[in-house]
């Protein structure tokens, strides 16, 4: 399915388009550019899945990835629209906007790949989650397709990246190390990485060693799933830019707290909620509403309040989230959308989603351009 254009960025049409990915098996997964209706249903108005006529011509690597199992863990806005960045299956790709056509893909089997972010010098940045290989991938998009690009270690649990042009860096989050339940309560904690761009250095165009490193306050939590894992420590999942400032949000299993560019300071999380949720903020299941309500009931040691795998803030100030259901997995059948001024949010039914995103440009936070 093809609109007959892009629809504007920003502005007055902030919060009425958005795109999200679903889940499905080989071709039956897509990504999605939705608007928002008077009638208060999600129209889809433009698509992408890997059929056949879609995946003609590309490498077998690349089919093979994009076919492999369910996922489509990410979609996003790049190069001020005229792209789109995707993680599905097992592929990376940069898409034209709106032809669809292939800008650029990689594979990347083996791997737990949750972000993407385009870098300037036509570069793409992703997120490797797990093992000792955990952290930043970047690849040149010179070529449609490659499988070489500079590795980048030691960020454990790496789950979002974020270009900042007025830094020259891309900011990361993941943890110091793998956040299960087997280290001591003091040993784990989340990071927020911002990496400096160096394009004289042809090798290594992004510093593998960070330039700023900000550390969240440490916080073991109980896991959900009866009979499942060990306790678990509170992670980042997003650094979420706020269009106009020199901020952005950091949501993780808990919840979310700012942090501010300009003055190194981070809210507290409960702050943070109130002063961008209001009341509207809810868990999505009664034991998560208790611990949010009451702090500690019995046998809910830290429960998780937030569960957000996804969150947007749009020009106008509206939010688009993705809290992912309890105890089911980290995926959620609906778009959470929080209008300003609201003091209820509404969800709009997809199919089974992991991220989100208000199809934008943030102002001072603008997409790379190719």
């Amino acid at each position: 399915m093809e609109n007959d254009g892009p629809p504007d960025l920003g502005g007055e049409e902030s919060s009425r388009y958005f795109l999200a990915g679903i889940r499905g098996m080989r071709a039956r997964k897509k990504i999605v550019l939705c608007e928002r209706t008077a009638g208060g249903e999600a129209k889809e108005i433009w698509s992408w899945a890997p059929t056949a006529h879609r995946l003609r011509g590309l490498p077998d690597a690349v089919v093979t990835a994009l076919l492999h199992g369910e996922s489509v863990t990410e979609v996003r806005v790049a190069d001020g629209g005229k792209k789109l960045a995707v993680l599905m299956g097992n592929a990376a790709m940069v898409l034209s906007y709106p032809s669809g056509e292939v800008y650029f893909a990689t594979d990347c089997p083996g791997t737990g790949v949750h972000s993407l972010e385009v870098l300037p010098g036509n570069l793409l940045a992703t997120a490797d989650t797990g093992g000792v290989e955990a952290g930043l991938r970047i690849f040149s998009m010179n070529e449609p397709y490659t499988d070489e690009y500079q590795q980048i270690t030691g960020l454990a649990s790496c789950h979002w990246l974020l270009w900042d042009r007025i830094d020259g860096v891309v900011w990361a989050v993941g943890t110091n190390r793998w956040p299960n339940g087997s280290h001591p309560d003091n040993e784990v904690f989340g990071r927020v990485l911002a990496y400096r761009l160096q394009p004289e250095n042809e090798q290594e165009p992004v510093s593998p060693v960070p330039v700023k490193d900000i550390a969240l306050p440490r916080s073991q939590i109980a896991w959900e799933f009866a009979g499942g894992r060990d306790l678990w420590f509170d992670g980042p999942h997003v650094v979420c830019p706020v269009p106009g400032k020199r901020v952005f949000l950091i949501a993780s299993d808990l919840g979310v707290r700012e942090f501010d560019l300009t003055t190194q300071r981070q809210k507290p999380l409960d702050t943070t909620l109130t002063e961008y949720f209001g009341s509207a903020f809810k868990p999505t299941a009664r034991q998560r509403d208790e611990w949010h309500k009451t702090g500690n009931p019995a046998g809910n040691r830290g429960m998780r309040t937030s569960n957000m795998k996804s969150l947007s803030v749009s020009e106008d100030g509206s939010l688009l989230y993705i809290q992912a259901a309890w105890k089911a997995g980290d995926f959620a059948k609906s778009v959470d959308v929080l209008d300003k001024g609201s003091d209820r949010a509404k969800g709009y039914p997809l199919g089974t989603v992991y991220k989100a995103t208000w199809f934008q440009e943030v102002s001072g936070w603008e997409t790379a351009r190719i």
